[in-house]
């Protein structure tokens, strides 16, 4: 059975319709999938690193106010002289009876209601993650609290020896635990109490988890569940799960590059929650924790679903407008013009350049009048045209590319333009001095201009050599004051200004010193040009990061148009006409024919650097950037045994 053209195109665009749309809808669910969880994931590690970074900062900003408050003159007075008062065999006695006593029984009643129990006090009304505070002296006797603590005698705690450090004294952040006396679940600051001879006492704060661990999170408009994890995944604080009774599941410890990760159906992000090694010179013992969030999988993917369906819905109803569409269109005489149009292809693709299309023969078959296909066939001739001019373009372009190189040498003549420039500014000069430093520059400029010329032959690529760079240390100053004299003349013929602003502490780099000169000669003479007569040069130098040296050279020119900008440092590019352009040393606005900017990128490329340049109405900027050392040399190959 022959299948004819009507029923090919049904066919054809039936398949058309259909597959793209199961096989988008597929790309579509799972990029978006992908997406939308790459983006909540990072999201919320974005969330986590922040909330890490805050609970760290808060814990260190108590630690922080601890030691200066509690570590003035005064209050150190005042520890060492209650320690003075208390005898042995009354330290001895309160502490036997120190359970059997309430708040309200004498010494409880005077350690909370001293001077130093009223300071802690105002610590709790600051800030309400104080929830119990203690004072002892150097031997772990208490002098003052907040409340009455379950001992009297701390020197047999961890968080007290931790602290007290054998009289060296120290910060100590202990581990998430419950404390009997405030009732809560806590993590301890310590800090000691020092005196002009050392440690004299230790003060503790008990701060509550749960609100260390409550404040607004910003991870988009779903809610994250936050928890605080030890090391092991062992879950220190979660909303509604009792700590250190439970474990994340698979816990990774390190999840490397990734930012999130999905386990039981949740998004997770987590961030180690590390404090500083020192807190005011003195050492921290502290241990590691971790702040996890996490959002369910569904959440975000509620959106990507409805959209799905919608774009699933309107993408239906479109294919099947246009498949009906299409067949109407086929059964009026399409499908003999696409074949027309076919062969026209084809015998062009054959390499007849002269066939056109008639255009009597497009509309005067379509039953419905001219359509786009009519402008397709006009098109299509046009297009023809085109391909004809380019061809005979084409055909000329080596001969142009000729011309280009034999006028390439004249542009880049700026030691030759140097030497004559110099020689006629020197005919007037009697100084014998500077006769001969002239002298001396213009022999170094003529030795120097073969080596330029064979630089600008590098740009071609059928060039079959590779010049190496000649790396050695060059002073930058000194190699700025080389630039500033050969390029004085030019800028003084001209009434102008250069400005060089080194930068201070420059250090020595690794480069070709010829090269480089060059190249921001090249840079200066451009800038001379383009500058009006009185104007301004300025050449500044600076470091970078990254171990980077700038050289930026600004003009006070026209500046650089936007759709020339990005071709600039191409050769041969000149924003104009290459066949007139105009040779000139130093007049304004001379323009050469494109290479000298190609040469100064090439010899920045041949250092490992990057040029790139700026520019506006009131004038333009140059920057050359290469780094301050040399590359390692190659590795060579091993010789075979």
């Amino acid at each position: 059975m022959r299948l004819g053209m009507r029923g090919k195109l049904a066919l054809l665009m039936a398949l058309v319709g259909v597959m793209p749309l199961v096989l988008g809808t597929i790309i579509l669910v799972t990029g978006m999938r992908r997406i939308r969880l790459e983006a909540f994931g990072q999201k919320l590690d974005a969330a986590v690193q922040a909330d890490a970074l805050y609970l760290q900062i808060s814990k260190v900003r108590h630690v922080e106010m601890m030691l200066l408050s509690l570590n003035e003159s005064w209050v150190v007075s005042r520890v060492e002289e209650m320690t003075s008062e208390l005898d042995p065999s009354v330290i001895e006695q309160i502490d036997r009876n120190w359970a059997g006593l309430e708040a309200g029984d004498e010494p409880v009643n005077s350690i909370i209601n001293n001077d130093l129990g009223r300071l802690l006090t105002q610590f709790m009304e600051i800030d309400p993650r104080f929830v119990e505070l203690m004072i002892t002296d150097r031997h772990g006797n208490l002098l003052a609290a907040t409340n009455k603590t379950t001992t009297f005698r701390q020197s047999g705690e961890l968080w007290w020896e931790r602290t007290y450090l054998e009289g060296r004294g120290g910060v100590y952040i202990g581990p998430v635990r419950y404390d009997r006396s405030a009732d809560t679940w806590s993590i301890e600051l310590c800090v000691p109490i020092r005196g002009e001879k050392g440690v004299v006492g230790v003060a503790k704060a008990v701060t509550d988890v749960n609100e260390w661990m409550d404040y607004p999170r910003d991870v988009g408009e779903f809610d994250a569940t936050a928890m605080l994890l030890d090391e092991n995944g062992i879950i220190l604080f979660a909303s509604g799960i009792e700590p250190l009774t439970a474990a994340i599941d698979d816990w990774p410890g390190d999840l490397g590059w990734h930012a999130y990760r999905i386990s039981d159906g949740m998004i997770q992000a987590h961030a180690p929650l590390i404090m500083p090694e020192t807190i005011g010179s003195l050492p921290v013992d502290s241990r590691q924790w971790y702040i996890l969030l996490q959002i369910p999988v569904q959440a975000p993917m509620t959106a990507v679903r409805t959209l799905t369906i919608l774009m699933a819905i309107i993408a239906l109803a479109t294919i099947a407008l246009l498949f009906l569409a299409g067949l109407w269109l086929a059964n009026k005489s399409i499908a003999s013009r696409l074949k027309m149009l076919a062969n026209a292809a084809n015998r062009v693709a054959q390499g007849d350049l002269s066939h056109r299309i008639s255009p009597s023969t497009t509309g005067a078959g379509s039953v419905l009048g001219e359509d786009e296909l009519d402008d397709l066939a006009r098109n299509f001739d046009r297009m023809i045209d085109q391909v004809q001019q380019t061809h005979d373009e084409l055909a000329g372009a080596d001969e142009l590319k000729s011309q280009f190189i034999k006028i390439a040498s004249h542009e880049l003549r700026t030691p030759v333009s140097y030497i004559l420039g110099m020689a006629k500014l020197l005919k007037e000069s009697k100084d014998p001095d500077r006769l001969l430093q002239a002298l001396q520059s213009i022999a170094a400029k003529a030795k120097r201009l073969d080596e330029i010329i064979h630089a600008m032959f590098k740009l071609l690529p059928e060039q079959q050599y590779v010049e190496q760079v000649r790396y050695g240390p060059v002073v930058l100053s000194e190699l700025m004051e080389e630039v500033y004299i050969d390029t004085f003349p030019f800028v003084d013929r001209r009434n102008q200004r250069m400005v060089m602003e080194l930068a201070e502490g420059l250090p020595d780099i690794q480069a070709d010193s010829d090269k480089l000169r060059d190249a921001i000669e090249n840079l200066v003479m451009n800038a001379i040009k383009f500058t009006p007569d009185g104007g301004m040069i300025k050449v500044a130098v600076f470091p970078q990061l990254d171990g980077l040296i700038s050289i930026a050279v600004t003009d006070q020119g026209p500046g650089i148009p936007r759709q020339d900008l990005a071709r600039i440092f191409e050769p041969f590019y000149t924003g104009g006409d290459v066949l007139q352009h105009s040779t000139g040393v130093m007049e304004y606005q001379k323009r050469g024919i494109g290479l000298g900017l190609a040469v100064v990128k090439n010899f920045v490329q041949m250092h490992r650097g990057t040029v790139n340049a700026t520019s506006s109405p009131t004038g333009s900027t140059f920057t050359i950037s290469i780094p301050i050392s040399a590359p390692p040399p190659p590795g060579r190959p091993d010789r075979p045994a």
